[in-house]
């Protein structure tokens, strides 16, 4: 414990000087050059934990998070970047492989690629190595950053911009936490994809894309299934645009088709949100409405796979931050608030209800593993309600700090299929960053 205290002591004062001075000044600048620039990042996060099985148990633990990054760039057009990770958890209950891939992984790499820009004098940039995939809003694909260890790929990436536009064309595997060995990548887990983003018009995104997830080797994805092989096409749409009045949007669709084994997949996922600032008001609130379906398998037994698959996503964002849903078999319905009380502080709040798309299919965690499901099929599809409250300061450019609070209120579907104590999750975190 002594480790935890030491680490956040080191962390304030490095981060205290920087949130009472109104310049504060990156200590790296006197060995920074044109030619290498280094990056430091440290976290740390007190999590309390209650009832997260349903049940009556607790655990409070200390995750802490260190980073730290060169940007090599030794002739023009040409840029490395490497990042070691270090990420430890301290005082849990936490044992076994769950420990290694949500919370530890001890000085490892976690990106480390090459960029070649400007390839035949075109507007093109090549990306080899090690390296974080974030696409949209990362609901399906993301460096998913609020786990300790987060998460990377090994890829090659070849990318053509212009001031409109943007295409990125992908090969890649993911990486596997291993934290007593150097992490390797899923060399049977295969992973190829197409994303286009056109900005043409102002304050408006539309994307388009394509993901291919191909499997060597039998897996379970949903609940019921037998493991097998997948060769599987993810395609879809996000539209995301504001307006000066007030009014923002959002709405993705993306569909799955494919082989599981000797059967079919056939799988469905839509997002739709609509927000209003109101600017004039000296706290700048914004309301919001969320819905998100993602479908199940409705006969889990004949072979094919109705649950959609949430490939790499980071769901912690968006389906309820106490990370008991994620985008699978589920329709979430989120009605929200978010407003800025004094400067540098953004106070958000929303209410989840959610309800299970199919009862024959399980609930799937943030993590999306089935936690919970009923064998008759019996069950109501309700799984309960979720309230969220998060705070967030910006002390300056490079220190921020956050405080969040979540209770699960849970539905007759978990008091139908075993024990049903309201979980509780508050949390504490502090990030520096030059």
């Amino acid at each position: 414990m002594k480790k935890i205290y030491l680490f956040l002591l080191l962390l304030l004062g490095l981060g205290f000087p920087l949130a009472v001075s109104a310049e504060a000044v990156n200590p790296l600048d006197g060995i920074n050059n044109d030619t290498v620039q280094f990056g430091l990042e440290a976290r740390y996060r007190m999590e309390y934990r209650s009832s997260f099985d349903f049940d009556d148990a607790s655990d409070v633990f200390h995750l802490s998070r260190v980073r730290l990054n060169a940007n090599i760039t030794p002739v023009e057009n040409v840029r490395i970047f490497i990042q070691a990770q270090d990420a430890r958890l301290y005082e849990s209950n936490f044992k076994g492989p769950i420990r290694d891939a949500l919370f530890e992984d001890r000085f490892d790499l976690r990106q480390g690629y090459i960029e070649l820009k400007n390839i035949f004098e075109l507007p093109l940039t090549v990306l080899v190595g090690r390296q974080e995939l974030s696409y949209g809003e990362e609901r399906l694909v993301g460096g998913f950053n609020w786990s300790n260890v987060a998460q990377s790929f090994d890829a090659l990436r070849l990318r053509h911009e212009n001031e409109n536009f943007k295409v990125d064309i992908f090969a890649a595997q993911k990486v596997i936490t291993e934290d007593d060995h150097f992490n390797e990548r899923d060399h049977k887990d295969n992973f190829y994809g197409i994303y286009g983003t056109w900005t043409k018009i102002k304050n408006h995104v539309v994307d388009v894309y394509t993901f291919i997830r191909d499997t060597e080797n039998a897996r379970r994805f949903s609940r019921a299934e037998a493991p097998a092989t997948m060769d599987e096409v993810t395609f879809g749409t996000r539209l995301k645009g504001s307006y000066e009045q007030g009014w923002d949007y959002q709405i993705e669709i993306a569909g799955q088709a494919g082989n599981y084994g000797s059967g079919d997949i056939e799988a469905f996922a839509l997002i739709s949100q609509v927000g209003y600032t109101f600017k004039e008001c000296p706290t700048t609130p914004r309301l919001f409405f969320e819905y998100a379906h993602a479908s199940g398998d409705d006969d889990p037994g004949d072979g094919d796979r109705g649950t959609f698959d949430n490939l790499y996503p980071t769901n912690h964002l968006y389906y309820g931050w106490a990370d008991f849903v994620s985008l699978q078999n589920i329709n979430d319905f989120e009605f929200g608030f978010d407003f800025k009380p004094i400067k540098n502080l953004k106070v958000i709040c929303s209410l989840h209800l959610f309800y299970l798309d199919e009862e024959e299919d399980a609930l799937y965690n943030a993590g999306r593993a089935p936690i919970r499901f009923d064998s008759t099929a019996k069950a109501s599809s309700t799984v309960g309600q979720e309230l969220d409250i998060l705070a967030k300061y910006k002390f300056n450019n490079h220190l921020w700090g956050m405080l969040g609070y979540s209770h699960f209120f849970p539905g007759s579907f978990i008091e139908d299929t075993g024990s049903s104590q309201d979980p509780d999750f508050l949390y504490v975190q502090l990030k520096l960053k030059y």
